[in-house]
Formats: C-alpha cells, structure tokens, sequence
C-alpha cells in the first residue's frame, strides 16, 4: 500500500478532530459568556460523493441543500451535534 494515501487520510482525521474541538471551545465560551451560538453544518442526509477535490458538481449540490436550510430556517442550530460533544476515545 502506498504511503500517501494514508498520510492523505490522516490529515483528514486530524483536520475534522481539531475543527470539531474548536467548535466545542467555541460553544463552551459563547455559553459561558452567556451569549448565542449558532452552528451551520452538512446534514447527515447529503449524500453526494466528492468525485475528487475540485467537484464542482459536489460544490453545487452542497450549495443547493445549504439554500434550502436558509430558505426554510434549519441552516442553524444553537448547539454542536450531540456526537461532537462527547470525548473521542483517545481524550479519555
């Protein structure tokens, strides 16, 4: 097996770990700080396939659902997914 697939998929992991803890610390503060926090994310129902990393048919289905939530008022929600919250079983 080839060695940059697995680096390409490490960074992954290590990218989504460290963006999910800075919404965490992000929504720690806000509500500690007694102020809104709002959240906009990919829902768990969009199941387009990225064809590579400049799809521009992903980008504009990505777009399309995000218009809708806007349209509909669901693009935001006051807390981070319950899944985010808890600690990954390295942290414990």
């Amino acid at each position: 097996r080839s060695l940059l697939p697995i680096m390409i998929r490490g960074i992954s992991v290590i990218v989504k770990t460290l963006t999910r803890s800075m919404v965490h610390q992000a929504y720690q503060a806000a509500k500690q700080g007694g102020v809104a926090f709002s959240l906009a994310t990919i829902p768990t129902t969009f199941a387009e396939p990225a064809r590579g990393a400049f799809d521009t048919e992903y980008m504009k289905a990505l777009f399309n659902v995000g218009l809708e939530q806007g349209k509909n008022g669901t693009a935001f929600v006051s807390e981070p997914p319950a899944a985010w919250l808890r600690p990954s079983p390295a942290s414990r």
